[in-house]
């Protein structure tokens, strides 16, 4: 079965909110067992409170990989009350039940984990949260396994995702301290 590292995925997620209410963004990372980058977004959302942008960037983050890492994964943010509610521990505002609703419909049936961690532990996907509050859209990134993973006749598939990752590092996720994937 190999390393616990190695069959896990870790999901953080952050929502930031300049006001409260105020003009919202929302960022999170997903990373393999090693610590490394397999997709990470940032947006902005409507004007709202903190709690709200937190809900969101859990929704559009579990939303994203629910495709494919939603097995085995380990969900974490930062705000207890949001993870309380996301476990069922605690009832949340009204307002956030569409949205809690279907986070529990996806991890249904899975083994996701949701997990509270200090804000420290949850600096990448803050800084990507806030990023997003002034961000024209909501980005996606999806980073690529090392080239030794893949088969020799995609080089051309190949470039063109080295290509995007280049891009990403120039419009500024190399300085958030994001571990390059190859």
């Amino acid at each position: 079965m190999g390393t616990a590292s190695s069959w896990y995925f870790k999901l953080n997620f952050d929502g930031a909110s300049f006001g409260n209410p105020g003009p919202a963004g929302v960022g999170g990372l997903c990373r393999n067992g090693e610590g490394v980058v397999q997709r990470a977004f940032f947006g902005p959302i409507r004007v709202c409170d903190a709690s709200e942008a937190e809900v969101m960037a859990v929704f559009y983050g579990i939303k994203k990989i629910s495709g494919d890492f939603l097995d085995k994964v380990i969900i974490k943010g930062d705000i207890l009350n949001v993870i309380r509610w996301l476990k069922g521990g605690v009832v949340p505002p009204w307002r956030f039940l569409p949205f809690i609703d279907e986070i529990h419909e996806i991890i249904s049936g899975s083994t996701a984990v949701l997990k509270h961690v200090r804000r420290a532990a949850n600096e990448k996907a803050d800084l990507l949260a806030k990023r997003g509050v002034n961000s024209d859209s909501l980005q996606w990134f999806d980073l690529l396994p090392p080239r030794s993973a893949m088969s020799c006749s995609v080089d051309v598939v190949y470039f063109l995702f080295l290509l995007s990752y280049l891009v990403i590092c120039s419009i500024g996720l190399a300085h958030l301290g994001l571990p390059f994937p190859f």
